[in-house]
């Protein structure tokens, strides 16, 4: 079985997958050539900006020596004239310089002759003295060599009679080339130096010799034509403007790829221009070798997409058959554990009812020992009886449902140990095993917690150690008071081993889950709900401690819990001792409003129902009973229109439940069908429950184990609301 649409997406994907791929490969094709002069610009820039990156280092080491000699001198300001002359003339020579020079600030420059003179006003020297700003120029030295000239200004000093406000060099540009790789592009390469003014002062074509310098840009560069309608006065401007840019441009037939980047050390800018056939040749190689591996490639994609999509399909198929199985598990896996935990709580709820009301009875009735026996009899069946899966069911519900709050009050640990070692000496007896209890290191006995969900947690490990556990075995209690790094608590082990049948490993892992139990034979026979130690675990984390077990089938388990607990003194414990509340029945005014009202009880349970109307009675409320939902109905149409003031009708009943008795009774056509008041009282107390009681047309929802308080409470206010209605 397919699920409608697999086999056909699977096959758009195909069709799809190949036509981008095919569309790929000619758009490849087709820009083969942008792409070339794409990696062909990035691959320039980056070489020139590695070449301008030596010569901006190499002019920073210019300044640098400057700022240097000047501190120098401003250091030792004391030197005469020789001795200035001698200093300038011996760094001029270590740095192969024509000279180094002082400027005052009236534009006379000193030099290593010790003589003075006035420079020639320019806006590089208002530059320098006037505007503070470093200087980097081309000139000619003595009228005949072609040179370099840098000047930094300084905070004015005086030595040996200069006033310096600035200090400069001079050196020859042969230098520069020094700094430059000849064989760049296999020697086909053109690079200019040019200053602010553009004016170039190094240039060389690969191998050939510098040539003519101090020509400006435009000698090298006017009769080139460049793509976009550009001009070389604009690339020239935005690399004073610190911009670089490249671009392509012909010489007639010729085309050059040109890189111009400014020098972040000084005004002037390089021009880099390459061949464009030189650095298409240098990337086409590895681009042509890239292509050939993307076609193949593409080709390896198509063959792999296509087998990816019938894997798909195939996949798709069965993963929807899985999901459709998995479905259809953990549907009849939810509607199992739902329809175990509505069962249980029906069957919890109803003998619950008989266990309070029971108790409640006898209250009321303390003086009629007969009756008071009658009830502790019945009590004591039901409670025998459900106990201990009524604690669980009820437990696991609130701490799934997160409203398990946990008790603070001031407790005896030893007191709550001998508490539990009593409940357990009986049901050890019982099988005749033996039962040991340790108090180990029990130095604060005094502790604040919830003592009966502690009480839980080591009944729960007790009660399944005597389970599991064969007669003539043994059991072991100890309570171990651990050191603890918080002054103000106390952290306590408990150990609870036995010699019983132990645990598989595989059932170790699974074990504090709920719901979960051995099934093999030493477990079999110990059935419960399985969600003992899923709340034994839940509880203790929630206290904030841990829980461990070790077990091995047939020699026995151990169980470790331990607990941190806040300390408290003694008197703290003995005050925490609460009176009884008085009954809310001795209220005149409440038994005044239901006496004499007539009730009609739809309980198929005679424990249920008997608790039910000794409650009414005792709040002045006849009563007459009916044992399931279709003889309900039967009763209340045979008695006349106002007979009965209120129905408590219980949900699962033979015959006819109450939903359908209270439908019913609504669609009865009596004058009183639609207003008389009828209250679920039922075991069945999930929220749909609920919503299905208000569906059906009851007024109330009142759960089992029915609360006496709760119960005249409820009627009075549904009562009230008939009558103000």
């Amino acid at each position: 079985m397919d699920k409608p649409g697999i086999g056909s997406r699977a096959i758009l994907r195909t069709v799809i997958s190949v036509v981008c791929i095919f569309v790929t490969g000619i758009l490849l094709f087709y820009a083969y050539n942008n792409i070339t002069k794409s990696m062909s610009a990035s691959n320039l820039r980056r070489v020139a900006q590695q070449n301008i990156t030596v010569y901006d280092m190499r002019f920073s080491d210019n300044r640098s020596m400057l700022r240097n000699i000047s501190g120098t001198l401003k250091m030792f300001n004391q030197m005469d004239r020789e001795q200035l002359s001698r200093y300038l003339d011996k760094n001029a020579a270590e740095n192969h310089l024509f000279g180094i020079y002082l400027i005052d600030s009236e534009g006379y420059i000193s030099g290593k002759d010790g003589g003075r003179k006035k420079i020639q006003p320019s806006s590089d020297l208002d530059r320098l003295l006037k505007e503070k700003e470093d200087v980097f120029r081309v000139g000619v030295f003595n009228s005949s060599e072609d040179a370099v000239f840098v000047g930094i200004p300084v905070e004015p000093y005086e030595v040996a009679g200069v006033q310096v406000a600035a200090v400069a060099m001079a050196y020859s540009n042969a230098s520069l080339y020094e700094s430059l790789n000849e064989q760049l592009y296999d020697g086909a390469a053109t690079i200019i130096l040019a200053d602010g003014y553009g004016h170039a002062f190094m240039r060389t074509v690969g191998n050939m010799s510098p040539g003519e310098t101090f020509y400006s840009v435009e000698t090298y560069f006017g009769e080139l034509s460049f793509t976009n309608g550009i001009v070389l006065s604009n690339i020239t401007e935005r690399a004073i403007q610190g911009k670089s840019t490249t671009v392509w441009a012909k010489d007639g037939k010729v085309e050059y790829c040109i890189s111009v980047l400014p020098f972040k050390s000084m005004d002037g800018y390089q021009i880099f221009m390459v061949p464009a056939e030189v650095i298409k040749a240098a990337v086409s190689d590895n681009l042509r070798k890239v292509l050939v591996n993307c076609g193949m490639s593409l080709v390896l994609v198509a063959l792999t997409l296509i087998y990816f999509n019938l894997y798909t399909y195939r996949r798709d198929k069965g993963q929807y058959l899985e999901i459709i199985r998995a479905k259809e598990e953990a549907e009849a896996a939810n509607r199992a554990k739902s329809m175990f935990l509505s069962n249980m709580s029906h069957d919890i709820r109803t003998p619950m009812n008989a266990i309070i009301g029971m108790t409640r009875i006898a209250r009321e009735n303390i003086g009629d020992g007969e009756r008071v026996e009658d009830c502790l009899k019945k009590i004591d069946i039901s409670s025998r009886l459900l106990l201990g899966i009524i604690n669980d069911v009820l437990d696991m519900s609130k701490i799934e449902a997160r409203k398990v709050e946990l008790a603070r009050e001031a407790f005896s640990m030893g007191a709550m140990i001998d508490s539990n070692r009593m409940i357990m000496e009986r049901q050890a007896e019982n099988k005749q095993l033996t039962l040991e209890f340790k108090k180990t290191n029990l130095n604060h006995d005094a502790v604040v917690g919830d003592s009966v969900r502690l009480s839980q947690i080591i009944m729960n490990i007790l009660s399944n150690a005597v389970k599991c556990t064969p007669e003539g075995g043994r059991i072991t209690f100890e309570i171990i008071e651990l050191p603890c790094t918080r002054e103000d608590s106390g952290r306590y082990r408990f150990v609870i081993s036995d010699t019983g049948v132990g645990m598989s490993e595989e059932f170790q892992k699974h074990i504090f889950e709920p719901f979960t139990q051995e099934n093999d034979y030493g477990r079999s026979r110990y059935k419960g709900t399985g969600l003992g130690m899923a709340i034994t675990k839940k509880l203790v984390e929630l206290m904030g401690g841990t829980v461990e077990v070790e077990s091995r089938q047939g020699e026995g388990t151990v169980f470790r819990v331990e607990l941190e607990l806040p300390l408290a003194s003694q008197e703290e414990v003995q005050s925490g001792t609460k009176e009884p509340e008085d009954s809310v029945f001795r209220s005149q005014e409440l038994l005044d409003s239901l006496a004499g009202k007539r009730c009609l009880i739809a309980e198929d349970n005679e424990l249920n129902a008997e608790i039910a109307a000794a409650f009414l009675e005792m709040a002045g409320i006849k009563s007459e009973k009916a044992s399931n939902g279709q003889e309900a109905v039967e009763i209340y149409k045979r008695r006349e229109t106002g007979f009965f003031d209120i129905i408590l009708m219980d949900i699962r009943m033979p015959e006819m439940d109450g939903y359908e008795a209270c439908r019913q009774i609504r669609g009865a056509g009596r004058r009183d069908s639609l207003t008389i008041p009828i209250v679920a009282m039922t075991a069945n107390a999930f929220s749909e429950d609920i919503e299905l009681a208000g569906k059906s047309g009851m007024n109330a929802h009142l759960a089992k184990p029915v609360d006496a308080e709760q119960m005249i409470s409820l009627l009075k206010e549904v009562l009230a609301g008939e009558k103000n209605g």
